[in-house]
């Protein structure tokens, strides 16, 4: 009985690792144009850096969890216990911190291509005779 009981409850994280993976798809992605669009068209961009900064929030919270997880599987496989289920959730948190680090890059990208785009172009000074 003790068996299934571990059996769930590692099932059960894989499940809450495979869930935080795709929950957390990168909100840079979803919310901020790419830098190339916003070249083309700069108005409506925003050159605001909240949105890249929960990107990098939630990847450190991702990074954590792998770590984590990856950590516990060493210490159960130290008692003998089955370390694939926990390598399972450490792969999935690590997968996760990737797209959001890749995400948080683009929003960063993008509110920097905005600022340029907005920034106030300084007459040339007027050549030397």
């Amino acid at each position: 009985m003790q068996a299934n009981t571990g059996t769930a409850s590692h099932r059960a994280l894989v499940i809450a690792a495979t869930l935080t993976a795709t929950a957390t798809g990168g909100c840079s992605y979803m919310f901020m144009p790419s830098p190339a669009a916003v070249a083309k068209q700069p108005n409506g961009c925003t050159n605001d850096e909240v949105v890249p900064g929960v990107d990098v929030g939630l990847a450190f919270v991702t990074t954590a969890g792998s770590v984590l997880s990856l950590l516990v599987a060493l210490v159960g496989l130290s008692f003998g216990s089955n370390p694939v289920p926990m390598l399972g959730v450490g792969l999935g948190f690590a997968g996760s911190a990737v797209g959001l680090h890749s995400s948080a890059d683009h929003g960063y990208a993008s509110a920097e291509a905005c600022r340029r785009a907005h920034a106030p172009t300084l007459p040339r000074p007027a050549p030397r005779p």
